[in-house]
């Protein structure tokens, strides 16, 4: 291994792709995350790998200019993102220079991976969210021959990947655009895949279609949607979906996730992007509960982008501080799950319903949860909320 403790590995694949002999693979470990496994009869001890590796070398970042609560004024677009579309805006100004965009994407097996596009009709492959760490073996190499060619750059990532990327191209481009995105963690791949086995099982069918954030009930409360090629479907609210709960309780996320080092209100990218929660009670004349994103511009690169998009969007200045009251997953990792090593080893030994395991391990205080959602149905609660944080000023 690279690093002392496997556990300080995030998985970027910078390493896998630097590499001069290809003596590094990224292989899935028995909780369905990747990690560098090194060849030692092909190492020829250049070094490399530990130079570009953004775990060892976590430099400072750059400033931040402005933020934005912004959307995507095309509200087909809007509606099929997760949060505000914003990232459709700012891709649709680099594809039209003849750009590339890179970003996560499912295959035919419903497994996430980094590809990259080339036409606007493809955006939708990247948009929404996939909560699923998304393969990244040789994207690094396929960007850098991309921006060597002159080309313009997107790539959207996790922070992460965007420091990954960074250091493996160890120059500046001019021609590269990064936008990262205010990432809670990333679930495990096994998990994931077991989860979309149970729906196939369970529907008696296979997927068609898949989106982690369906708007039918609002942005706020999204829900989960499995489509099934019998004309079936699953759709539950992220509150109840089993594989989101899990996720939401950090049970199966990445081990280094719980002490990300990536986390800070300053980014190597060029842009952050995320769902503006807290905006109900914030600016409640611009939510309509159909998304809004939070745009953070870190650089000049990122800001010309972003101006050139604003003919295509609302948008509104405001404070930083505002985004990061109800998004603290910007600046601190997620508290570590003590129960996490146990579901790991039982979903290892067990052979017996992969849900059924995950409900075991799941908190069983709801009473508060669905309080929050009752009160949030009746519109009660983004008042309530105004009315506490008068309290409490």
């Amino acid at each position: 291994m690279l690093l002392k403790n496997k556990n300080q590995c995030c998985g970027c694949a910078a390493c896998a792709d630097i590499c001069p002999k290809g003596a590094i693979k990224m292989l899935e470990d028995v909780e369905g995350f990747y990690y560098p496994h090194i060849d030692k009869s092909k190492c020829i001890h250049c070094g490399l790998c530990e130079k570009i590796c953004p775990t060892i070398n976590v430099k400072a970042c750059d400033s931040i200019l402005e933020a934005y609560a912004a959307y995507n004024q095309d509200e087909a677009i809007r509606l099929n993102s997760s949060s505000g579309g914003v990232f459709t805006n700012l891709a649709e100004v680099i594809l039209m220079n003849d750009g590339v965009v890179y970003g996560a994407a499912f295959d035919k097996n419903f497994e996430v991976n980094h590809i990259k596009i080339t036409k606007k009709e493809d955006l939708k492959r990247l948009r929404g969210s996939k909560y699923v760490q998304s393969k990244c073996d040789g994207i690094y190499k396929n960007v850098k021959k991309d921006l060597i060619s002159g080309r313009e750059v997107l790539f959207t990532g996790t922070p992460c990947q965007i420091v990954g990327l960074k250091t493996f191209l160890q120059s500046e481009y001019k021609n590269l655009l990064c936008v990262d995105i205010i990432c809670h963690g990333v679930p495990s791949r096994l998990v994931w895949r077991k989860y979309v086995e149970y729906r196939c099982n369970f529907a008696k069918s296979e997927i068609e279609q898949i989106a982690f954030r369906q708007k039918d009930e609002g942005w706020k409360q999204f829900a989960v949607k499995f489509a099934f090629t019998n004309s079936t479907a699953y759709c539950q609210n992220l509150h109840k979906d089993i594989f989101m709960r899990g996720f939401l309780e950090n049970l199966y996320l990445r081990s280094s996730c719980y002490e990300c080092r990536f986390k800070g209100k300053e980014r190597k990218s060029d842009i952050t992007i995320a769902d503006f929660w807290g905006v109900d009670w914030l600016y409640p004349e611009i939510d309509d509960d159909k998304g809004i994103s939070a745009v953070i511009i870190h650089t000049l690169r990122g800001k010309e982008t972003f101006d050139i998009c604003k003919n295509k969007m609302f948008y509104k200045l405001i404070a930083l501080d505002d985004v990061v009251k109800k998004n603290q997953n910007m600046i601190s990792a997620v508290k570590y799950n003590p129960k996490r090593e146990k579901f790991f080893r039982d979903l290892y030994l067990n052979n017996s319903d992969t849900v059924e395991i995950i409900k075991k391990y799941l908190s069983r205080n709801k009473t508060r949860h669905y309080l929050r959602l009752y009160l949030n149905k009746l519109g009660v609660l983004p008042v309530l909320k105004r009315f506490l944080g008068n309290m409490r000023m």
